[in-house]
């Protein structure tokens, strides 16, 4: 889309409609403009300035080089709510919804009849969004998030704003997150000295807390997927953990492999280096959760069944499909 001094807004949407990229178009301009979506499409008569048309146009350039809408905008809706993203983390994926009903579901099973709460771990949570929707979704649900990566952790606690601590995980609790912060893209909340070692900067973040007034509240930790939750007790476990293998089960687009993180994507050689390492954990820290939900590939389920059946020989695993009919869920039920 050529870019021009001064254009109406139905002219702008009329040219992005010819290169069947209108709802794009409407997204960018209401990002560009501070509006709604709807504002825009109900004020199509209104002129764009030339320095709105000017920013417009950059972005329109990087949407087409295949750089992902929602790190543009700095926005993405999963599970009926908005969310912060940037390129510091996998953009959400509507599939992965599927995760969250399936442990909304079966945080009504008969096992969980005599409990007041059920305990959630979110593992490898990057930007937040599963655990935030289990939180939002229900007042019974204990949850707690961990991640491993510091720059996804500052966004997890940018979309847990809002939420309150009042859900408590034993004395490790970390209620979040309404701390007041500037959000720039790129810059970190991190007010250590550069002098300080990794372990001083983890042992600061983990014992970072913020509150706000919502009663609802995810308890997040920074750390190697169950290491920073060993001791707790849980019912559901819950993982979107990277799965593109490298060699194996390695289909991935190409401006998602150019432009999201690797480390958010790709999951060892078969893609299941994270999963095997998750259920290993669990073995040794002697948790018990009854049931433990992750996403993966179309291709793997097979791998992933025998897998976990050399962990947990006692045990029965179902495979979910998306709506698309592909493979996307695995629930393992222990006995």
């Amino acid at each position: 889309m050529p870019a021009a001094s001064v254009m109406k807004i139905s002219e702008l949407l009329n040219k992005a409609r010819k290169d069947k990229k209108l709802l794009e178009a409407e997204v960018l301009l209401a990002h560009v403009l501070g509006e709604s979506r709807e504002w825009v499409l109900s004020h199509d008569r209104e002129e764009v300035s030339s320095e709105d048309m000017r920013r417009f146009h950059e972005l329109w350039v990087r949407l087409n080089e295949g750089e992902p809408l929602a790190y543009l905008v700095k926005k993405k809706e999963f599970y009926g709510h908005d969310f912060y993203v940037d390129k510091r983390v996998l953009v959400p994926r509507p599939e992965t919804e599927l995760l969250v009903e399936e442990v909304l579901r079966l945080s009504g099973d008969a096992r969980f009849a005599n409990k007041k709460n059920v305990r959630i771990i979110d593992v490898g949570t990057g930007s937040g969004v599963i655990a935030v929707s289990l939180a939002k979704s229900s007042d019974r649900l204990e949850v707690l998030a961990t991640e491993f990566s510091e720059g996804a952790h500052e966004v997890a606690k940018e979309n847990c704003k809002g939420l309150s601590g009042k859900c408590g995980f034993g004395t490790k609790f970390i209620p979040i997150c309404a701390k007041e912060t500037k959000r720039e893209e790129g810059v970190s909340n991190d007010t250590s000295t550069s002098d300080e070692s990794p372990a001083v900067k983890l042992d600061k973040l983990q014992s970072e807390v913020y509150f706000s007034e919502s009663p609802k509240g995810v308890d997040l930790r920074l750390g190697d997927l169950l290491e920073p939750a060993k001791d707790e007790e849980v019912d559901i476990v819950v993982a979107n953990l990277p799965y593109i293998g490298l060699e194996k089960h390695d289909l991935i687009d190409e401006n998602v492999a150019k432009h999201e993180p690797d480390e958010a994507l790709y999951g060892g050689s078969d893609g299941l280096d994270l999963y095997r390492k998750l259920f290993q954990q669990i073995k040794d820290y002697q948790m018990a959760p009854k049931y433990i939900l992750g996403e993966i590939g179309f291709s793997q389920g097979s791998d992933l069944e025998k897998m976990a059946s050399e962990v947990f020989p006692k045990k029965d695993i179902e495979i979910k499909q998306d709506l698309s009919g592909l493979d996307r869920v695995f629930i393992i039920t222990l006995r």
